[in-house]
């Protein structure tokens, strides 16, 4: 790096991170926010006095759905006469509309190109926005294995990927470099690996005390472990990308040497691709020789020392090896890419895409307990893992064919479809019911499900009432998470109304009486307002009054893409 580039990278390096988000195109209308953005009115409105506070189109990522501020996270929570728009980010985040993500980190779902159908794995997903980016590419068709080796991680994980509401998702709790064998295989696979998360120093203000170069030596073994479990994972033919935040060669080139050498992997041209799919992007090639940095006894003169060959490190140093060094560099190792903070005032990341051009050998599945931690993860205090159930048992079964579960189909009118859809987990009180695609289900039942630790799956379609019900009434009502997926299967208690006055009041209050539908039996239903394109809430109705069943992020939703309702 020359010395003018360099002072460019070290000088951007002590500034913070601008915020970052994704629109969600899952959302109906989410095309009003794309709209509101591009007007030079909305971010005005929203301000209490004249701020230097800039909205701005990325322009490089495809489909207007990514935007950046020109401020970082804590001036937007400080500042007293922005709090209005930074309270409308907060609930656009919350109720799924937009998705806080650092925008490099949304390049390697993209290069995957995931179609919908497609069954794809996120291997080390937490905390879930590259999973959440790339179920929405796929538009909630297919099946996407999100998979953390940290329990209290892979919930973190669950929380996230709720706000995209898919049937498509299963959430799994397995060392990557350990993930179970299985006779499946996926048509693409996300390496995200742990690393030392040195290009995240921007977002990480921490790694400036802590950073060793024994950071990145130490997780070095653990990288090319789940890269090539990865690549033993993926289909003939099928694609893996593998990517750090961090700008160490042997957690990078070094790995990608090793394994891609290993399984005869055909490096993809990825400066070519991203100058089709996002020109403007600014990229650097991949490095084809590097040295390798240890601890230098004279700190005096240098803290550190450089080795360029393996024969020059001291028998005595044992963090250092052998698979760390640029020996026998493969063909098209400058066919990845580095991202450098200060060409576009991003963080810095390494992506690399891959096409498996024939089968793997079985390779040797290595027990690596280091811990699994991502620059993504900021959290320092450990927590106490939470207990599941026995792995020998599926942890998500087929609903019994028994009279509470028929009720359920007649009150609602469900087909066979959906009912065949539905999972309970192996719990006594069945309170939650799972709607889940078909290339879910057929994942589980290949017995996938005995040898893998499942914490979730698909989207909550059903719920039981907490009070007992009426005569009549279903035991079970409609999740409001799952109303894109099942209303437009439920034949029965529907109720069509053309008063948005009605919506705005229930919306606005959660309830209202009226005695103009008596007509109308008490229980559960699904509500459409007409001139909206969707169903908007799951309601209860009693004898006197209209009830909502609806979620605050989800009234956030609402009033944010139809703003007419907050009138």
């Amino acid at each position: 790096m020359a010395e003018e580039d360099f002072n460019a990278f070290w000088n951007i390096l002590q500034e913070q991170l601008p915020v970052t988000f994704r629109i969600n195109p899952m959302n109906l209308n989410y095309q009003y926010l794309i709209d509101s953005f591009s007007s030079q009115g909305f971010l005005s409105n929203l301000l209490a006095s004249e701020t230097k506070i800039k909205l701005e189109q990325v322009l490089w990522y495809p489909g207007k759905l990514t935007w950046q501020i020109n401020s970082n996270r804590s001036e937007l929570r400080k500042q007293e006469n922005i709090k209005q728009f930074h309270s409308f980010l907060q609930k656009a985040n919350e109720s799924g509309l937009i998705t806080r993500q650092e925008l490099v980190s949304m390049i390697p779902p993209l290069v995957l190109k995931p179609n919908p159908g497609e069954k794809i794995i996120d291997m080390c997903a937490a905390p879930g926005s590259k999973t959440a980016q790339l179920i929405e590419i796929m538009q909630g068709q297919g099946l996407v294995v999100a998979n953390d080796v940290d329990t209290n991680r892979a919930y973190m994980l669950i929380h996230q990927l709720h706000r995209s509401n898919t049937s498509s998702m299963i959430v799994v709790n397995h060392q990557a470099q350990n993930f179970p064998k299985t006779d499946f295989m996926f048509d693409k696979v996300l390496c995200d690996v742990p690393c030392s998360g040195d290009g995240a120093i921007r977002k990480l203000p921490s790694k400036w005390r802590k950073w060793n170069v024994k950071d990145g030596q130490g997780i070095h073994t653990l990288q090319i472990s789940i890269f090539r479990r990865g690549v033993q994972l993926l289909k003939p033919n099928g694609i893996i990308c593998y990517s750090t935040c961090s700008l160490n060669p042997i957690e990078d080139e070094a790995v990608v040497n090793i394994v891609a050498k290993e399984f005869d992997l055909e490096i993809l041209d990825l400066p070519a691709i991203l100058g089709e799919m996002c020109p403007g992007l600014i990229v650097r090639r991949g490095l084809k020789s590097w040295k390798v940095l240890g601890n230098a006894k004279d700190k005096e003169s240098s803290p550190f020392v450089e080795y360029s060959a393996y024969s020059e490190v001291p028998e005595n140093i044992t963090t250092i090896k052998p698979t760390m060094f640029p020996v026998d560099v493969v063909q098209g190792l400058e066919n990845t890419i580095r991202i450098l903070p200060h060409d576009q005032n991003t963080g810095g990341f390494y992506i690399g895409l891959f096409r498996k051009k024939s089968n793997a050998p079985e390779g040797k599945i290595v027990d690596e307990n280091i811990p699994e931690k991502n620059a993504e993860d900021c959290s320092e205090k450990p927590k106490k893992r939470r207990k599941i159930l026995d792995r020998e048992q599926p942890l998500y079964i087929p609903l019994e064919n028994n009279e509470e579960y028929a009720n359920l189909a007649n009150y609602f009118g469900l087909e066979d479809f959906v009912m065949s859809q539905l999972l309970t987990p192996l719990t006594m009180n069945k309170k939650n019911l799972f709607f889940v695609s078909p290339e879910v289900k057929d994942f589980l039942n290949r017995n996938e499900s005995k040898v893998l630790k499942v914490l979730n799956v698909g989207v909550c379609a059903f719920t039981k009432n907490k009070h007992k019900p009426t005569k009549g009434v279903c035991k079970y009502r409609p999740h409001q998470d799952a109303l894109p997926f099942i209303s437009g299967f439920i034949k029965s208690n529907r109720l069509y109304s053309e008063e948005l006055e009605l919506l705005k009041v229930l919306l606005k209050t959660g309830f209202f009486e009226t005695k103009n539908y008596l007509e109308v039996p008490n229980g559960y239903y699904v509500m459409k307002f007409s001139p909206l394109e969707e169903e908007v809430l799951v309601l209860k109705v009693t004898e006197d009054k209209f009830q909502t069943v609806i979620p605050r992020e989800h009234i956030n939703s609402l009033l944010i893409r139809y703003p007419s309702l907050d009138t």
